[in-house]
This record gives structure tokens, sequence and C-alpha cells, in this order.
């Protein structure tokens, strides 16, 4: 039996606790979830030590978990405990269960780990990239959940340049961080052929960096603007004249100006990408685990029609920028970033291939209904709408919301009563367009008496518009689509495609919009085959011109499969 820790006896287990209450859990309850950790190197020796203390004083420290399905429970932080204590034969172990999400249990098991000052840099780099994924790229969110600077943080993700090698002699601390960072400048083979000579030579952080500026990156493979280059001293072509002793012609000898050099062009091809798809990343910032390139046929295909016209409006679709030695700036194009939407896309494309018949659509004439009701495997679409198209459909929704309030009297009513019940107190009318209405009651009651018919007609007008247009908080999204709904509204009638909805989207997405819509295939047959390609090489406000120009494609009837879905998402929380 082991000796019971100091932790008050009324600590039990149960089923679900409430956030941070201590209970005595079962072992056999409790694992690790794969990839959580930051830790990759558990020392031995240091292992045998601790699994020798707990055996004979028991788990002095609780561990931190949080519950999941079937009653077990996921280690969020404690893993070596854990671990020590199944080796040692504990039945039970001393934890504190949270209540927290993904990102809140990946920064605990971060935070825990740099606090107790034995993580390796190494480590705290992939957890790191981790971090930042679930930031969804946001490298300030991703520094503050840390308690990083900016510059550790970058520092960190450098090193997710260093070779496996590397990266193993760093969890083993048989290297330094000065070390890490100084490889990470170099290309791969570079690196492996000189951890031998570091390990073996024992090669000061000073003298790897003397031989790294002997390393000299060829200026011709820059991606930055290089007319500061020509009279820089550690341009080799001016050592060539200065010296007699320099580097070949086209050298750049002082890699911390290249690389930040290199970093700001990056950043700025990052922020040009967005403008034509949804997701752009750093390689830094993404595990190589967490996307794939998206095929249309073949064994890994999610079909022609989805990858044209779904997979491309997706906030998951995009590209991901090379920033590795020799490699920046290179785009990796056309790649999911769900990988389990990706497998369903994958799976619905098989079974559409053995059932031929199920794959043909219906023609654009029949879109009779408000929302079409094909089977999912059958339409193509995204798996989540960029944040741009989705705030521009939800403003579209609302503004047909506010017309059908004016045309129907039960929809008029029940705006009123939410009015009253919501905005009650609401005086600021001159806003609305109206007379100022006085803030106490009975001045107001005075005034609002003293209104005209067409005053009262035009302050209601007002008010429910406010109601379905101007105020963004509350369920509001989902009585945008009850109204839709109960007026039994087609959206194939009152649904216009315009200049802001089209702006909304990318490049990517805009394509995919225009194919769904049949305008590719009509402007091919309008203007000569092929054009529409060549059109979509041009800029964006061209594209928009040629889609919307006067007497030429008919978008009535059409209902983007992004509208469809966003009408079905807000339905389904309603």
């Amino acid at each position: 039996m082991h000796t019971q820790p100091v932790i008050p006896q009324a600590a039990v287990a149960i089923p679900s606790a409430e956030d941070g209450q201590l209970a005595w859990l079962p072992v056999s309850v409790i694992a690790p979830r794969a990839g959580h950790n930051p830790r990759r190197h558990f020392d031995a020796a240091s292992m045998r030590d601790l699994v020798e203390s707990i055996r004979t004083q028991g788990v002095i420290q609780p561990i931190v978990v949080r519950a999941i399905a079937g009653g077990c429970y996921q280690i969020i932080a404690g893993e070596r405990r854990w671990r020590a204590a199944r080796e040692a034969g504990l039945d039970e172990i001393p934890a504190f269960v949270r209540v927290v999400d993904d990102l809140q249990s990946m920064q605990m098991s971060m935070v825990e780990n740099t606090h107790r000052d034995d993580l390796a840099p190494s480590e705290e780099a992939q957890k790191a990239r981790d971090l930042l994924t679930l930031c969804h790229g946001d490298r300030d969110a991703a520094r503050r959940r840390l308690g990083w600077s900016a510059a550790k943080l970058d520092s960190r993700l450098a090193l997710l340049h260093c070779t496996p090698a590397v990266l193993e002699a760093l969890d083993t601390r048989r290297l330094t961080l000065g070390h890490g960072e100084l490889l990470a400048t170099l290309a791969p083979d570079t690196q492996d052929g000189t951890l031998p000579r570091l390990l073996e030579q024992g090669i000061s952080i000073a003298q790897l960096r003397e031989r790294i500026g002997q390393v000299a990156r060829p200026l011709g493979q820059a991606i930055f603007d290089q007319a500061a280059c020509q009279g820089c001293p550690h341009n080799s072509e001016v050592q060539g004249q200065l010296f007699a002793t320099h580097i070949d012609s086209g050298q750049c000898s002082n890699p911390t100006c290249y690389g930040e050099k290199t970093r700001r062009v990056l950043e700025a091809k990052k922020l040009a990408m967005t403008q034509a798809v949804a997701a752009v990343w750093l390689d830094t910032e993404r595990a190589p685990d967490t996307y794939a390139v998206l095929e249309a046929t073949g064994a890994l295909g999610v079909g022609p029609q989805q990858l044209a016209e779904g997979c491309r409006q997706c906030a998951h679709f995009g590209v991901l920028i090379g920033t590795a030695p020799g490699q920046e700036g290179r785009l990796t194009e056309d790649l999911c970033f769900n990988l389990a939407c990706r497998a369903e896309k994958q799976q619905d494309y098989r079974r559409l291939r053995e059932t031929p018949q199920s794959a043909s659509a219906a023609p654009m004439t029949q879109r009779a209904a408000a929302v079409p009701k094909a089977p999912a495997a059958e339409r193509p679409h995204a798996a989540a709408t960029p944040q741009r198209v989705q705030d521009v459909t939800d403003a579209k929704l609302r503004t047909l919301a506010a017309d059908l309030a004016q045309e129907d009297a039960r929809v008029a009513r029940a705006v009123r009563l939410y009015a009253l019940l919501r905005d009650a107190g609401f005086t600021d009318t001159e806003k609305l367009g109206v007379a100022a209405v006085p803030t106490a009651r009975a001045p107001a009651m005075t005034a609002l008496v003293a209104l005209t018919d067409a005053q009262c007609i035009a302050l209601e007008a007002a008010l429910v518009r406010h109601v379905l247009m101007e105020r963004t908080d509350g369920d509001l999204p989902g009585a945008t689509v009850a109204i839709l709904a109960t007026t039994q509204t087609d959206l194939t009638q009152r649904f216009r495609v315009d200049e802001p909805f089209l702006r909304a989207h990318r490049k990517a997405g805009l394509d995919a919009l225009l194919r769904e819509a049949g305008f590719a295939a009509w402007y091919d047959a309008a203007h000569g085959e092929a054009r529409y390609a060549r059109l979509m090489q041009g800029k964006l406000d061209t594209i928009i011109a040629a889609a919307l120009a006067p007497d030429a494609f008919d978008w009535s009837g059409f209902v983007p499969q992004v509208v469809v879905g966003r009408f079905e998402t807000l339905a389904g929380r309603a």
C-alpha cells in the first residue's frame, strides 16, 4: 500500500466534477492525449527516481486532468507523475479536474511545463506551433497565452527548421538553444553534416556562429529586393573589389541581415495571399500532419465538382508558404486544413462513384425550393464559410427579413413586441431619422401621443429596421431565419447576388461561386473558349464587373450554396 499524500480526505473520485475540484481518481481511467504533452523526452534515471519516490511517499502534487467521454479523464499536466504512479503500482492518484477546451488545455500544459523550467526549447517549439494553430494563426494571441515575448515565439518557431536529428539532440539536451537557433538557418544536409562534429568536438556557440558566417547564402536565391545589397561589405561582389580573399561572386555572408529581409518579404506575401484564399499559413505555423493536398479524382479525390465549387469556398482551403532555408516563399497550393472534412468528402465521392446515377445534379431551372433538399453527398459544399462571406450573407438575410416585416402584419407585430421587450427605454430616435422622444415615461407618452399618424408609421418602421438590421447581439441571426422560414420565403425569388456579396469572397472562393452559378460556362460560350480562365487571371474589380455587367449573365433564381449552408446553420440554432 502506498502512503497517502497530505490532501483533504473529502476528495473523492466523481463521474463529473466542477472546474478545479480535487478528486482521487483510479489510475486506470486516466490517459494522456497523443501529442498533447509538450515533453517528448523523459530522462530514464530521473524517471526511476520519481517511481521510487512515489512508491514510498505517494503522489505529493496532484496532476491536472479534464473529463472526457466514457467516465475517463485526459491528462493536462503531470504525465510523468501518472506514469510513475502506474509503474509504482498505485491504484489511485490525486487530480485537479478542470473544465476546459482544447485551447485552454494546451495552454495550461505549456505553462505548467514551462514554469517547471525543464522543458527543452525544441519541445516548446512543437507545442507553440500547435497552440498557434488553435489560435487560428494569431501570433499575438498565442504569445499572450504563453506569456512570451514576440521574439521568443519567433525564435522557438524558427527551431522547427531543424532536422529531426538536431531536434532530438535538443530534446536530450546534448545541444543548447543557441546551437539550435544557428543550425536552423542552414540547409538540412548542412545541419546533419555539422551535428556530429558539434557533439564530438564541443564547438561553442561563438565558434559555430563564426563558422556559419563563412557559409554564405547565394544572393541569386534571395526573395527580397537586392538593391540595398549592392554596396554592402557582406556582399561577395563588394568583397571582391576590396579584398584579395573573398567568397565567390553573388554571396551574402551576413545571415542575420539576410534572414530579416527574407522575413519581411514572407510577411508581405502572406498578407497578399489572404486576398486569394481563406487559409494562409507559414510552414512553421502548422504541423505537417494537419494539412493535405486536395485532389479532384483518384483514390484520394474529393470529386471535381466538390473541389471546384465546395472546397475552394471553404475557410479551411488555402496555401502553405515555405520559410525553410532554400525554400523561402515557395507555395504549396490547394491545401485542406481540415483533414476530418477532407476524409468525409473522399468517402462521399467514393460512394457517388459506386452509384453514378446519384451524382447527376438538377438543372438550374429546377431550383424552385427556398432551400435545396438534395442529399448532402450530392451537393458540393464548404465545411466552413469564410468570415467575410458569412458576415455579408448574414447582412443580406437581415435585409430580407426587414423588408418582409413591412409586408407581413404578423412579422411586424412580433417585431414590435420584441422591440418593446428588448429595447424598452430606447429614446435616441434622432439616429433613426425621427423626432427625439424624452427618456421619462410621462413626457415620452405625451410626445408619442402628439405624433401624427405619418410620424408614428415612420417611427415604427425605423424601429423595426433597427431591431432587424442594426443590432447584431443575442439570437438575432436565429430570429432572422425564423422570419424567413415562417413566411415560407422562397430565397430563389428574393435573394440577389450583388457587388458586396461578390467582393466578400477571395479570388478562389469567387471562382468557385462563379462556376457553381454557371457563369464560367456562360462566359466561355459568350466570349470564346478559355476566356473565363483568362478573366480569372485579372484583377478582382474586373472579374466582378464582368459578372454583374448589365444585360449579361442572368443571376435570377440562383441561391449560392454558402447562403443555403448559412441558412441551414442558423435554422438549426433557432
